[in-house]
């Protein structure tokens, strides 16, 4: 009988060939709750690295939390000093926007050698809506709102 559940045990234990079939993910946790994840393109140059809140850990379980500004900015910071990112553009129009899609809105600001990406969720209909009802969350400003998730994009390496 001890073999028996032995034998059951050993196959519904997973081990790493186990996930072989699935594409692998690099990630960092740059900081307590904050993962970054480097992106490749075929020649194997970064070309973009995510920033997301770190949901789940063996120690605990994150829900809702987000990515405050001051936070994503710190870590640009360290990742990207502004001597390598380079100036943004003089004229404003090119310096960044906010778009919105369905229920996802980005807010993008640009740089010489870099784009940053701040993206978060809109509650309601799009700004396009034609609803006078449509209500659009704005960008997180004050200290205590949230990005769900942002982006650095490598303009001398794109990734396709």
């Amino acid at each position: 009988m001890l073999l028996i559940a032995s034998a059951l045990l050993a196959g519904s234990v997973s081990s790493a060939a186990d996930f072989s079939k699935y594409k692998k993910v690099e990630a960092y946790e740059i900081r307590p709750g904050i993962l970054i994840m480097p992106v490749y393109n075929s020649q194997g140059e970064l070309c973009e690295i995510g920033l997301q809140p770190r949901s789940y850990s063996p120690e605990l379980i994150r829900v809702g939390e987000g990515l405050s500004r001051d936070a994503i900015m710190q870590i640009f910071d360290e990742l990207v000093p502004a001597e390598e990112r380079g100036p943004q553009p003089e004229n404003l129009l090119e310096r960044g926007m906010i778009l919105m899609s369905g229920q996802t809105a980005q807010e993008y600001e640009t740089y010489e050698n870099v784009t940053l990406n701040f993206f978060w969720s809109i509650s309601g209909q799009s700004i396009g809506a034609r609803s006078k009802h449509a209500k659009v969350k704005a960008p997180p400003e004050n200290s205590s709102a949230t990005y769900d998730s942002a982006s650095i994009d490598f303009k001398d390496h794109p990734c396709k």
